[in-house]
């Protein structure tokens, strides 16, 4: 049976789609590969090609590219028309920091097969050659190899580029949430790291959630993963914060559940609110039981999407919630679970220093039973969860626990009393605890809220005109 050789096509073809989409990829990436190092015949005719054009000053495109391919022997020999290979190539092209993660894999994938090559190579020898001769023969190249890749190796000075340390208006390192009050001590969520959004259930962090990245979405496109609520759902609240927004009157969320309980004009004004910008700015998957792996290429399939339909970059990816999400590594229970996806996240991340993760997380249950302000050892089944992350905000309404006791038919009525009173006093309060900032304060930002509505606004602002 013949072994197939390690090999990465889809990388081959992203890496070659992002040259043709933008040529000054090709000099990132040229002194870590040559022409041998992809795999398929067709790859590296197109590498090859793409480097005599741009060398020579010539654009290399999907223009010039069909014109150089039409006629080619290596193309026809896979059954394939130029115009199909470079859809191909254009379909899984790769965009920002994908580019030399991409290369990285074609060169290992490289790498591997002249090893195994190698290795057959010193079998012959040691089986009728001088011992002594395959040995140094072995060695030169092994170290040959290796001056390879070490020669492509990056070497990073701090000296280098020392204007990089200073944030650039229109590529701020801090994507700020909308929300003046929390943006003054947070700042904003960071780019390239892992933040995290928690509350007991029930608290609002998806309303939350959902009204920061309608916020964001008027400069930037964010992603919403959703492992918890469907689609619809994340679209009507979307609806409801946008139509506050605009300053007409806004339902409650439940009411577009039940047909007759809105008139012509509110829901002309709702659908109004998802053809904005803000609403086509806000990407959705609603897929449940994902794993991180599945998260990191809805990413990167969200960038492509951006890109090719000239819509702002992704800059801010919600994860609702964090415990919804499985990690690579096996668990045994759910510490190790929420753990491991934790840090499979932050590395998703880093994958992507162009834009800000922001995973939603459940208090533990405990903090149900008491009217104490949530800490961060509440946080559900994870101390990895403080570790990894750059900013945690842990959200707590006082109104919500006093409701459910007035609501207690079981209670004694002078203590449904009594929590009615208070209720009063709390009313519309939630509070966002900053329990760890890298880039800001400490401290417990108050805020108002009509979760009904699903609008978060800060402490003095006008409701204007919710129901």
């Amino acid at each position: 049976m013949t072994q197939t050789l390690p090999n990465n096509l889809r990388a081959e073809a992203a890496l070659l789609g992002a040259i043709l989409f933008d040529n000054n990829n090709f000099y990132e990436v040229a002194a870590k590969l040559e022409v041998e190092d992809f795999y398929s015949p067709v790859h590296q005719e197109m590498f090859k090609a793409c480097a005599q054009f741009i060398r020579a000053g010539r654009v290399a495109d999907a223009v010039t590219m069909l014109e150089h391919f039409e006629n080619t022997e290596v193309l026809q020999g896979q059954g394939m028309s130029g115009a199909t290979f470079l859809e191909y190539l254009t379909d899984a092209t790769a965009f920002g920091p994908e580019v030399p993660d991409y290369a990285s894999m074609v060169a290992d994938m490289s790498v591997r097969r002249k090893l195994l090559g190698m290795a057959q190579e010193v079998s012959s020898l040691a089986q009728s050659g001088n011992g002594e001769d395959t040995l140094n023969h072995c060695e030169e190249s092994l170290q040959g190899l290796r001056s390879r890749m070490l020669g492509n190796a990056p070497v990073v000075s701090a000296a280098d580029r020392p204007e990089d340390i200073f944030a650039e208006s229109d590529n701020a390192v801090l994507i700020r949430t909308g929300i003046t009050d929390l943006d003054h001590s947070l700042k904003g969520f960071e780019r390239g790291t892992l933040s995290i959004l928690a509350g007991r259930p029930g608290v609002g962090k998806s309303a939350v959630a959902v009204c920061i990245g309608a916020n964001m979405a008027a400069e930037q496109s964010i992603g919403f993963v959703s492992a918890d609520m469907k689609a619809i759902e994340l679209k009507r609240r979307l609806a409801c914060y946008i139509n506050w927004q605009n300053g007409v009157w806004t339902p409650q969320v439940g009411d577009m559940k039940s047909p007759g309980m809105m008139n012509a004009e509110t829901r002309d004004n709702l659908m109004a609110a998802l053809e904005t910008p803000q609403a086509r700015n806000f990407l959705l998957n609603e897929r449940h039981g994902q794993t991180v792996a599945e998260v990191n290429t809805q990413i990167r399939a969200w960038k492509n999407h951006c890109a090719r339909w000239g819509m702002p970059p992704l800059g801010v990816v919600f994860i609702d919630h964090i415990a919804k999400i499985a990690p690579r590594q096996r668990w045994s229970n759910l510490y190790e679970k929420t753990s491991f996806a934790c840090n499979e996240l932050l590395d998703v991340a880093k994958q992507h220093p162009d834009i800000a993760i922001v995973a939603l997380c459940q208090l533990n249950r405990e903090t149900d039973k008491v009217m104490r302000r949530p800490k961060m050892s509440d946080l559900r089944d994870s101390g990895k969860i403080e570790e990894d992350a750059t900013a945690v905000i842990l959200l707590h309404r006082e109104d919500h626990i006093w409701e459910e006791i007035a609501n207690n038919d079981a209670l004694p009525d002078e203590d449904r009393q009594a929590a009615s009173k208070e209720l009063l006093r709390c009313r519309g309060i939630i509070e966002a605890g900053i329990a760890k900032n890298r880039n800001g304060e400490k401290t417990t930002v108050t805020l108002r809220h009509s979760i009904g509505s699903n609008i978060i606004r800060n402490k003095n602002a006008n409701l204007r005109s919710v129901s």
